[in-house]
């Protein structure tokens, strides 16, 4: 071992590959979900769920195949060179990317690490000219290969030419470099003998280009014709207004929300309920092979009035009625109140449903649900959906739910499609971005500011001064999926920390911002100006917070107070009139308080 030193059918040959980059923005994409639609018509449901590794590169057509091949990154060389290939090596348990045997690559002796995972590493000779590289792999898992080019025989930097796709970019290979052109992920240990090369920095949000396996799911929860998933979402305006939200099978048609007064629909003589007609869009998941559409239907009430507690159903009399439940508008005015957020549960439904079952036993009176982002782990997919909406349970049926996207809600289509079908939210975000994505709200006298981290960056970053106008002395928060302040190790995200945080500082409004995506339990100290400061002189509390099984390793910063690894945690907030004071209490899913926070306006 070598040392290491630490720190619908389409087929596209490769012959027409440039004409057809002219006419596709990603041929490899587009051939890719031709191959589905292929499969999907076919073959048989669980022929596709279940097929093990060589399966499906097995059904390719020798051009798609040659298109994986050599088709995925292009690059010119005016000398012979040697390139090497660093792979996840979890890549090895289902033999992938299988271009690398076909194209003549051997595998080596040296090995690399890149963000904590493990690189072997492939090389292979070629002469001057074009240079063909094939796909990441067949499914979307693990870390994005990247690559080294040296003349043959010496190491040294190669002069590499034509990049395609565009966004690739080049640097010395060492230690400390960034490895992807899309993640600030670095080489972080090198068998040195290999230090010195040119490398490609890859893009690391290309992994699903070419997934094919994992991308067919079966759901345990199919849809009827009797509404289910009954949820309610927040409005824009809560004292007024909510949200209802259901979904039954494409049979259905017609639905509405029948609502009375609580004490009309509980008096002996209930009066005839106020009918409000549901609006019903039909969301379709193809990957989804025992249902791949359901209708979506959703009513936004109005006319409410604030602080009075109201009975509902859903359904139609053709088709029949859901059960009742109920839900209170909020009072008008400032007010005593309490929320609770949810970090991602993106993996581990059950977790998740134990979860909700503690918070619920605890605090059954909160007056919000707020979910912080990858809600599940593929966003354009029905199952996971399903999934959530079972471990969710009836909680969202009194408590209205206000969540954000994540960027597994964009997956695997890098578009949050479903989330949004899925969640009737308020649509006074910024004009020039999809309604419900960024939105605000008041709630007893409180400002809440619902952002997407995944992008519209500079359009939320001008719109947050209006969210906030109106937001005074009290307490107000934050919700971003992407961390100002992270707990993971080698994560920064500028567009958060260096567009919207000063903004945020500058109002001298903002008491806490809560954040996922890091998969942990930290608190930072109140922080302002990137200094550890003191609620009195403007600092904010930031959070980090995961209610599902996926955990990462939390760093080490000056700015961390409190952090908890591997427990999955929620937390509750209490707003008080009385004494103008906001409580803020981190449990775990055994209802364990592990962190506490008073803030006196």
């Amino acid at each position: 071992m070598k040392s290491i030193r630490r720190s619908g059918f389409l087929a596209i040959s490769f012959a027409a590959w440039t004409a057809a980059v002219t006419a596709s923005a990603d041929p490899i994409a587009d051939t890719a979900e031709a191959i589905k639609d292929r499969f999907l018509q076919t073959l048989a449901p669980e022929e596709i769920t279940d097929a093990n590794p060589g399966d499906f590169e097995a059904l390719l057509t020798e051009d798609e195949r040659a298109l994986f091949a050599t088709g995925y990154i292009t690059f010119t060389v005016d000398a012979p060179v040697t390139v090497y290939i660093f792979r996840d090596t979890r890549l090895d348990e289902v033999n992938e990317p299988f271009w690398l045997a076909d194209q003549g690559f051997d595998r080596t002796d040296f090995l690399a690490e890149a963000y904590q995972r493990d690189f072997d590493v492939w090389r292979r000779d070629y002469p001057a000219g074009e240079i063909g590289l094939g796909i990441h792999a067949l499914r979307v898992v693990r870390e994005h290969y990247f690559i080294g080019v040296t003349p043959q025989g010496q190491i040294a930097q190669a002069e590499v030419a034509n990049l395609a796709p565009d966004t690739l970019d080049t640097g010395p290979l060492e230690r400390g470099a960034l490895t992807y052109v899309d993640r600030s992920v670095t080489l972080d240990a090198v068998s040195p003998e290999l230090e010195g090369m040119t490398l490609i920095r890859t893009p690391s949000d290309r992994r699903p280009a070419a997934a094919i396996y994992g991308a067919f799911h079966e759901t345990d929860h199919r849809a009827t014709a009797q509404p289910d998933q009954i949820f309610l979402t927040i409005a824009k305006d809560p004292r007024e207004q909510m949200a209802v939200n259901w979904r039954t099978d494409i049979s259905v048609t017609g639905q509405s929300v029948a609502l009375w007064l609580a004490e009309q629909y509980n008096a002996p003589n209930r009066p005839e309920p106020q009918i409000f007609p549901a609006d019903t869009v039909l969301v379709e998941s193809l990957r989804v092979v025992n249902q791949t559409a359901i209708h979506r239907h959703s009513v936004l009430l109005h006319g409410l009035e604030p602080g009075t507690e109201y009975t509902y159903a859903v359904g139609s009399d053709a088709t029949g009625w859901s059960s009742a439940a109920t839900f209170e508008t909020a009072r008008s005015g400032e007010h005593p109140m309490s929320l609770a957020f949810i970090g991602d549960v993106q993996e581990g439904f059950d977790r998740f449903e134990s979860v909700m079952d503690t918070l619920m036993r605890m605090r059954p009176d909160v007056d919000l649900l707020i979910f912080g982002g990858d809600l599940v782990s593929r966003g354009n997919d029905a199952d996971q959906w399903d999934d959530f909406f079972a471990a969710l349970g009836d909680a969202g049926r009194s408590i209205p739910i206000a969540p954000i996207a994540g960027n597994h809600e964009y997956l695997p289509d890098d578009d949050p499609a479903y989330y949004r079908a899925t969640f009737r939210l308020p649509d006074n975000g910024p004009d020039d971005i999809p309604a419900g994505l960024a939105y605000h709200f008041e709630f007893g006298g409180n400002t809440f500011i619902m952002l997407d981290s995944n992008a519209w960056n500079g359009e939320q970053r001008d719109w947050l001064p209006t969210a906030l106008q109106e937001a005074d002395d009290d307490f107000s928060f934050v919700f971003t999926h992407h961390a100002a302040y992270t707990s993971r190790p080698g994560r920064y995200y500028g567009r958060i920390t260096e567009n919207w945080m000063p903004i945020w500082e500058q109002n001298d409004v903002i008491s806490m911002v809560f954040q996922g995506h890091d998969h942990g339990y930290m608190r930072t100290y109140p922080m302002l100006n990137g200094e550890v400061s003191t609620v009195d002189d403007g600092g904010i509390y930031y959070v980090v917070s995961s209610a599902g099984e996926k955990f990462y390793e939390i760093d080490s910063h000056d700015y961390i107070e409190l952090s908890v690894e591997e427990r999955q945690m929620f937390q509750i907030i209490d707003v008080m009139r009385d004494d103008d004071r906001m409580i803020y209490r981190a449990y775990d899913v055994d209802g364990v308080e592990h962190d506490r926070v008073e803030i006196e306006d």
